[in-house]
């Protein structure tokens, strides 16, 4: 164990890719990374069997594609995610960890506890970046950020409502580092 490939992974996102019906594609993987960490992270849409992402071959002279074809695979499925880090990183201005967290978050359903799959993941991460960022008209979601330089105990202050029977809500955090 490398203190220095830990740091490492805990930096990147390991991505498989799913079909159409969200489930692991047929040539998807999974499995240990150094003695602690699990592979993969998130899955997206890179296309199975006939169902695969269409891409161009190339354009004419002219500008226009010139043709289309499915292909498949987690090396089409790892640029949507790249895409969508990029855009939390670079547009909407969040540390790294706070968009790998928040691409993790949008994994989850509210149902029950969930469990890692060991193809997915967290799980499917979503199609729009819309759906990454923005809670639904039932929640609320919080960025609590911040860089620790040593041991610290921090306690804040968050207003959540309630009545006099308790607090009407289920909760979940989504921590990263």
């Amino acid at each position: 164990y490398s203190s220095a490939a830990s740091d490492v992974y805990k930096r990147q996102l390991v991505v498989n890719a799913v079909g159409p019906d969200n489930k692991a594609a047929s040539y998807s993987r999974s499995g240990p990374v150094l003695s602690y960490f699990c592979k993969p992270d998130v899955a997206c849409f890179g296309g199975d069997g006939d169902k695969g992402v269409v891409v161009v071959d190339g354009t004419s002279p002219n500008g226009k594609s010139d043709s289309r074809s499915r292909v498949y695979g987690t090396s089409f499925a790892a640029p949507w995610i790249a895409r969508k880090l990029a855009f939390l990183i670079y547009k909407m201005k969040l540390r790294k960890e706070e968009a790998k967290a928040l691409l993790l978050d949008s994994t989850q359903k509210w149902e029950g506890t969930e469990q890692l799959d060991p193809l997915l993941g967290h799980g499917v991460v979503p199609k729009k970046i819309e759906d990454v960022l923005y809670s639904q008209n039932d929640e609320i979601k919080i960025i609590i950020s911040g860089v620790s330089e040593s041991y610290e105990t921090k306690t804040l202050t968050i207003p959540v409502p309630s009545t006099a029977t308790g607090f009407p809500f289920v909760a979940r955090i989504t921590l990263s580092y």
